[in-house]
């Protein structure tokens, strides 16, 4: 194969019935293809849905997750026709080309991080994983943050096996607007910290009134009927709207998560020159880099007080907001991270 041959690569992702898309990690991959690859798109189906909430899945929810992942260990290997298969997050599909797996964190840091089972289970199940991860037709695993990479060779992949390739993503124009206005993301709002969001914007927007909060969450309309002012809230919006209305208006972004391997909405708010605010778990910290706020855990009070420093300042939210951008452009640049992930693709082909 020369380097100007087309590699076809199938994306075997699950879809976000949220949205009827693949989940946005590799969406990102699919709308941005390193050069000489072309990507085909599993058809959705049943077997490759995901949960509506990953981590906090109900009894019923985890038997359905098990009875697909079953289903596709029994299915008919795929990639006939394809030079290989990219593969996301916890899928145990079998494959008849070579295949490589991407994943935003380990199988341990998930299990530690997301699933509460004993530790001789959490053993077997890492364990189980790993062994697909070390076997030779697996032949890369592609991860987004030195955390993670960290997290893979603690479970005992080899550290030559496994890269950091962050997720590709331009920086965007923004749009003029008057308000401060935050952003939070919470779909499974625990795991999320909406009720720290809440109690620090409470706070915050007693003293000041050109701020405004924008939820979006399942059920986070009934914040309406509290009465919290400055509070505009949604159950859920399409993608289209959060990032061509929503995000080119975002001046701070939240994550004060009590869990989190990485964040997306973080990332693609950043790209529009949003301000990062983060709790110090996962790679939040690494992802936000010099451009955010790091806080602690269920510390509503540094939430807070971070918040009314940006909003108090705008020279400091608008060197911030540029620094935002910077990271991104340093750390996501498409052409960039194509070329890496090219190189991996050709790395595995070579065995």
């Amino acid at each position: 194969m020369t380097p100007l041959d087309e590699l076809k690569v199938l994306l075997l992702s699950e879809y976000d019935r949220r949205i009827g898309k693949l989940r946005r990690g590799p969406l990102l991959r699919l709308l941005n293809p390193p050069p000489h690859v072309r990507y085909f798109a599993l058809q959705r189906s049943k077997m490759y849905e995901a949960p509506a909430n990953y981590s906090e899945l109900s009894p019923l929810e985890l038997l359905r997750s098990l009875v697909r992942q079953a289903s596709r260990v029994l299915r008919t290997p795929l990639g006939e026709g394809f030079d290989l298969v990219h593969s996301f997050f916890i899928d145990l599909t079998r494959t008849s080309v070579p295949w490589i797996h991407e994943s935003d964190e380990s199988p341990g840091q998930y299990l530690d991080e997301y699933v509460n089972v004993p530790d001789v289970a959490k053993n077997i199940i890492t364990g189980a994983l790993v062994d697909r991860l070390v076997d030779d037709n697996c032949r890369a695993v592609i991860t987004w943050s030195k955390w993670a990479h960290e997290g893979f060779v603690r479970d005992g992949v080899p550290s030559s096996k496994v890269h950091v390739i962050p997720p590709p993503v331009s920086v965007k124009s923004r749009r003029p607007h008057d308000a401060v206005n935050i952003l939070i993301i919470a779909r499974d709002p625990i795991r999320k910290g909406l009720d720290v969001s809440l109690k620090a914007f409470v706070r915050v927007h007693r003293h000041f009134n050109n701020v405004r909060l924008i939820v979006v969450g399942p059920n986070a309309s009934r914040l309406a009927k509290v009465g919290l002012k400055g509070v505009r809230a949604f159950d859920k919006v399409d993608d289209d709207t959060l990032h061509d209305v929503i995000m080119p208006t975002t001046d701070v972004v939240l994550a004060p998560s009590r869990a989190e391997a990485y964040n997306l909405t973080v990332l693609e708010a950043m790209a529009y020159g949003a301000v990062p605010i983060v709790t110090n778990v996962g790679a939040l910290p690494e992802l936000v880099g010099e451009a955010g706020l790091i806080i602690e855990r269920d510390d509503y009070d540094m939430l807070a007080d971070s918040l009314e420093k940006l909003v108090s300042d705008q020279g400091l939210r608008e060197s911030l907001s540029l620094r935002a951008q910077e990271v991104v452009r340093r750390d996501h640049d498409p052409e960039v991270i194509g070329e890496s992930l090219l190189k991996v693709y050709r790395q595995a082909l070579e065995g």
